[in-house]
Protein backbone atom coordinates (compact mmCIF):
# COMPACT_ATOMS: atom_id res chain seq x y z
CA UNK A 1 0.00 0.00 0.00
CA UNK A 2 1.35 3.01 -0.77
CA UNK A 3 0.43 5.74 1.16
CA UNK A 4 -1.62 8.58 0.20
CA UNK A 5 0.96 11.76 1.43
CA UNK A 6 4.47 10.97 0.58
CA UNK A 7 4.28 7.73 -1.62
CA UNK A 8 6.23 5.42 1.02
CA UNK A 9 5.56 2.10 0.29
CA UNK A 10 6.44 0.81 3.85
CA UNK A 11 3.29 0.68 6.69
CA UNK A 12 2.75 -0.48 10.29
CA UNK A 13 -0.07 -1.35 12.27
CA UNK A 14 -0.74 0.28 15.56
CA UNK A 15 -3.46 -0.26 18.41
CA UNK A 16 -5.30 2.85 19.36
CA UNK A 17 -7.92 2.40 21.96
CA UNK A 18 -9.90 5.49 22.19
CA UNK A 19 -11.80 6.94 25.08
CA UNK A 20 -15.16 4.65 25.12
CA UNK A 21 -12.48 1.45 25.69
CA UNK A 22 -13.11 0.44 21.69
CA UNK A 23 -9.71 -0.89 20.02
CA UNK A 24 -8.71 -0.06 16.28
CA UNK A 25 -5.67 -1.55 14.38
CA UNK A 26 -4.60 1.66 12.65
CA UNK A 27 -2.10 1.08 9.27
CA UNK A 28 0.06 4.02 8.80
CA UNK A 29 3.10 5.36 6.96
CA UNK A 30 6.37 4.40 8.00
CA UNK A 31 7.86 7.45 6.72
CA UNK A 32 5.25 10.05 7.42
CA UNK A 33 3.21 8.80 10.06
CA UNK A 34 -0.25 9.50 8.52
CA UNK A 35 -3.07 6.94 8.78
CA UNK A 36 -3.57 5.52 5.57
CA UNK A 37 -7.01 3.16 6.66
CA UNK A 38 -8.31 0.49 9.75
CA UNK A 39 -8.15 -2.71 9.73
CA UNK A 40 -11.37 -3.77 11.73
CA UNK A 41 -10.12 -5.52 15.02
CA UNK A 42 -10.15 -8.49 15.97
CA UNK A 43 -13.46 -8.79 17.86
CA UNK A 44 -15.38 -11.08 20.63
CA UNK A 45 -12.17 -13.02 20.71
CA UNK A 46 -13.03 -13.86 24.58
CA UNK A 47 -16.47 -15.00 24.02
CA UNK A 48 -16.41 -18.66 25.58
CA UNK A 49 -17.84 -21.47 24.03
CA UNK A 50 -21.02 -22.37 25.78
CA UNK A 51 -21.84 -25.94 24.08
CA UNK A 52 -19.87 -28.73 21.70
CA UNK A 53 -16.71 -30.22 21.72
CA UNK A 54 -15.22 -26.72 22.77
CA UNK A 55 -17.57 -26.28 25.88
CA UNK A 56 -15.87 -23.43 28.09
CA UNK A 57 -13.03 -22.69 25.78
CA UNK A 58 -12.25 -19.00 24.22
CA UNK A 59 -13.51 -19.09 20.92
CA UNK A 60 -9.82 -17.63 19.72
CA UNK A 61 -8.32 -20.21 20.75
CA UNK A 62 -11.00 -22.76 19.22
CA UNK A 63 -9.62 -21.14 16.02
CA UNK A 64 -6.21 -21.67 16.42
CA UNK A 65 -6.67 -25.10 17.93
CA UNK A 66 -8.82 -26.77 14.95
CA UNK A 67 -9.95 -24.42 12.42
CA UNK A 68 -12.19 -26.70 10.72
CA UNK A 69 -14.60 -27.01 13.56
CA UNK A 70 -14.44 -23.12 14.07
CA UNK A 71 -15.42 -23.40 10.12
CA UNK A 72 -18.30 -26.02 10.63
CA UNK A 73 -19.80 -23.92 13.33
CA UNK A 74 -19.79 -21.18 10.59
CA UNK A 75 -22.28 -23.26 8.59
CA UNK A 76 -24.30 -25.12 10.98
CA UNK A 77 -24.46 -22.91 13.93
CA UNK A 78 -28.52 -22.22 14.21
CA UNK A 79 -26.98 -19.43 17.05
CA UNK A 80 -25.10 -16.42 16.46
CA UNK A 81 -21.79 -18.34 17.55
CA UNK A 82 -21.40 -18.66 14.28
CA UNK A 83 -21.29 -14.91 13.30
CA UNK A 84 -18.89 -14.62 16.11
CA UNK A 85 -16.31 -17.15 14.40
CA UNK A 86 -17.23 -15.56 11.19
CA UNK A 87 -15.69 -12.00 12.52
CA UNK A 88 -12.89 -13.56 14.56
CA UNK A 89 -11.56 -15.33 11.45
CA UNK A 90 -12.01 -12.22 9.20
CA UNK A 91 -10.18 -9.65 11.74
CA UNK A 92 -7.38 -12.53 11.72
CA UNK A 93 -7.21 -12.78 8.07
CA UNK A 94 -7.50 -9.01 7.76
CA UNK A 95 -4.26 -8.44 10.09
CA UNK A 96 -2.35 -11.64 8.77
CA UNK A 97 -3.15 -9.90 4.90
CA UNK A 98 -1.88 -6.73 5.73
CA UNK A 99 0.98 -8.08 7.95
CA UNK A 100 2.17 -9.99 4.56
CA UNK A 101 1.96 -6.78 2.68
CA UNK A 102 4.40 -4.92 4.61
Amino acid sequence: MKCKNCGCDSTFVEQIIQTNGAKHNAVKCAQCKKLQTYIKSVPNSNFIMPYGKYKGMLIKDITKKDLNYAKWTIENSQTNIGNRFTELIKGYEAIASHKNKS
